[in-house]
């Protein structure tokens, strides 16, 4: 799962790097220096001007993924209790 993980994804940072790179030539590089692109980090990061908005979540339908997870955890609990053999 770890190699699959990793064949997956770091090919995607990569992609979407190039893809912020050539969006925000000014900006990106001084962004990827303070946020890692692989590993979470408790670093806290310099003050921002933009703030967490419910309405952006919407906007970008940020909500596919929790939902998603959400509704296979939800199936493979009832799988696991109503369908057992």
């Amino acid at each position: 799962m770890i190699a699959y993980f990793l064949l997956c994804y770091i090919p995607v940072i990569r992609f979407e790097e190039n893809t912020l790179r050539e969006k925000f030539p000014d900006q990106f590089d001084r962004y990827a220096a303070i946020v890692p692109a692989f590993y979470p980090t408790a670093h806290l990061y310099p003050q921002s001007s933009t703030r967490f908005s419910w309405k952006q979540v919407l906007k970008n339908k940020e909500y596919n993924a929790v939902l998603g997870i959400t509704l296979i955890y939800s199936f493979l609990l009832l799988k696991d209790t109503v369908f057992k053999p």
